[in-house]
């Protein structure tokens, strides 16, 4: 009796072995078989094609940064400054207390493909306890990075969309080298 329970659960274990080895899609992403109809908007033969991007990532006072986006876009969109403050940019016009408003409402900006910044006026809810004005964001040299979300409060940072620049808290120089006149 014993023998045959052991027979019958091997077999048993061999069955559900194969059916899950062949339910699984192989290793090999070009012997996936993949409907067009289920590729996603962001991938396209193997590449990946972000939400966010910008093309300006050096900026210096007094410029714009334009962000680009491709919709639907999440409803929040925040910007960590140099020292790790964070700042939030875009969520629900809703959810808004006292003079804190956001720079876009969560609804505007899903369809939104384009977002202009100035780096003098651009001011957001810094999310700090007390504070019920926005506050300018661009006021120190340093890398800022843009975050944008279905939630920015996670544990797992991957899950969100991000875009570094680097801002220079001075005006662009806009002089050229002294020219060397050749004899």
């Amino acid at each position: 009796m014993k023998v045959a329970l052991g027979v019958i659960i091997a077999t048993f274990a061999l069955i559900i072995t194969g059916a899950w080895k062949t339910n699984h899609p192989p290793d090999d992403p070009a012997q996936t078989k993949t409907e067009v109809s289920q590729l996603s908007i962001h991938t396209f033969q193997g590449a990946y094609y972000p939400k966010m991007w910008t093309c300006n990532t050096i900026l210096y006072i007094n410029e714009t940064l334009v962000l680009r986006f491709l919709p639907l876009n999440a409803p929040f969109l925040g910007i960590i400054d140099p020292q790790g403050h964070f700042f939030y940019l875009v969520f629900p016009a809703a959810d808004a207390i006292g003079n804190l408003v956001p720079f876009v409402g969560s609804t505007c900006f899903q369809n939104l493909c384009e977002l202009e910044l100035n780096t003098t006026s651009l001011q957001a809810d810094p999310y700090t306890y007390g504070v019920f004005d926005n506050q300018p964001v661009f006021t120190q040299s340093g890398v800022y990075t843009f975050i944008m979300g279905e939630n920015l409060h996670v544990d797992n940072s991957d899950i969100l969309c991000k875009v570094e620049v680097v801002y220079n808290n001075t005006h662009r120089s806009n002089q050229f080298p002294a020219t060397i006149a050749i004899k």
